[in-house]
């Protein structure tokens, strides 16, 4: 991780704006507005389940403590959610970023896990494998190779024997 500051996000992602040029600072209001949408940002991004180790921001100059992968996506998204305060006209390529991005950071964020059933749990019936739903199967079932009704023990039952 990178110790980049708010204030480094906050710059970047209004000069992806067009609203701000590198060198020219803002005034502390528009920073700690900045501040508070980043918060927000990084709350909502921990609530859908994207833990990137975010810490509350309290300052410009505090540092954003999340992967250095996910630093493109939080100034574009950060960018997007700015437009409005300063009027600015909102990029159609910003808004495409920002899905391409957000797309990435699912893919890194997701926890693959496996998931192990009990052995007691029942596993289909006779169509698929050799174990039966129930201890005791119905006598009537059907072969799977010949589609023909067949008895416990294999062999052919009549049709109009079929207990169904």
């Amino acid at each position: 991780m990178a110790d980049k500051t708010a204030k480094h996000y906050i710059d970047r992602a209004l000069q992806k704006l067009l609203v701000k040029q590198a060198g020219v600072d803002l005034t502390t209001l528009e920073y700690l507005d900045g501040v508070d949408q980043l918060n927000d940002i990084m709350e909502e991004e921990d609530g859908i389940n994207n833990k990137l180790g975010f810490t509350v921001l309290t300052d410009v100059n505090d540092p954003v403590t999340i992967p250095d992968w996910a630093t493109g996506y939080i100034i574009a998204r950060l960018a997007v959610d700015l437009a409005s305060e300063y009027g600015a006209k909102l990029p159609v390529s910003l808004v495409a970023e920002v899905e391409r991005r957000e797309n990435s950071i699912r893919r890194r964020t997701v926890e693959d896990f496996d998931v192990h059933f009990p052995e007691t749990l029942p596993r289909g019936t006779t169509f698929f494998d050799d174990e039966h739903f129930y201890e005791n199967p119905r006598i009537n079932d059907v072969d799977t190779d010949t589609d023909d009704w067949i008895d416990e023990d294999g062999t052919p039952v009549e049709e109009d024997a079929i207990d169904v």
